[in-house]
């Protein structure tokens, strides 16, 4: 293939060749795959859009209402997205029933602790094939925690010489910010809300390294 050199008069003699108008929000991302042939957009839609630049033409739409899309990237193959949830919002709340603490002088275990109910934590990346639109894996992590004390109880019988205290542990999904694939193997990278940068293997749902920084981005 012949080169060709940009220059102030040729740039300035392109002109549009095509709009494309598939999405009803702004534009949030723009990505290509390796090849440079396909490239992915998401928007404020919850929609995914996919283009063959070859010929600039759409060839799909990939819904994601219940969920939304954000920082939507290719992986490797060109079949193959991971994009950030932008719907996770919503505050869960586990209350711990109680926790059994002996007085500073008494030997014995210090601490004893139950739970009640669980927490649903949003995922905050899919994994899915755009193959047959179906998801691959899920990536929960990003969000911010917070505990608060609400009550001291006196305890009874054989636990007559603990302090019970009732806790209510507030777990809050935070939105991810930011999003890259590494070139060569399948690791990716993100940062939220929460003050972390996370490390994942797409061939994992697990965290594989966590950075905690604190509001100055000082870790």
């Amino acid at each position: 293939m012949e080169r060709v050199k940009l220059t102030p008069s040729l740039l300035s003699s392109f002109a549009v060749a095509q709009a494309h108008r598939e999405h009803k929000g702004r534009i949030t991302s723009i990505d290509f795959d390796s090849t440079g042939r396909y490239c992915l957009t998401s928007a404020e839609d919850d929609a995914m859009c996919l283009y063959d630049a070859d010929v600039g033409r759409f060839v799909k739409l990939i819904n994601s209402k219940k969920y939304g899309v954000d920082l939507a990237r290719f992986l490797h193959r060109s079949t193959n997205v991971l994009y950030a949830s932008t719907k996770n919002d919503g505050t869960v709340t586990r209350r711990v029933i109680f926790r059994l603490q002996r007085p500073a002088d008494t030997e014995g275990s210090p601490t004893v602790a139950a739970a009640n109910g669980t927490a649903s934590i949003a995922d905050a990346l899919r994994y899915m094939s755009l193959h047959d639109n179906s998801y691959i894996r899920y990536f929960r992590g990003h969000t911010a925690r917070y505990e608060r004390g609400l009550s001291t109880l006196p305890s009874r019988g054989s636990c007559a010489d603990l302090k019970q205290t009732a806790t209510r542990l507030t777990l809050r999904s935070c939105r991810v910010t930011s999003l890259d694939i590494n070139p060569v193997n399948d690791q990716v990278i993100s940062g939220g809300e929460d003050q972390t940068v996370r490390l994942w293997d797409t061939r994992s749902p697990h965290c594989q390294v966590r950075w905690q920084f604190d509001q100055r981005g000082e870790g």
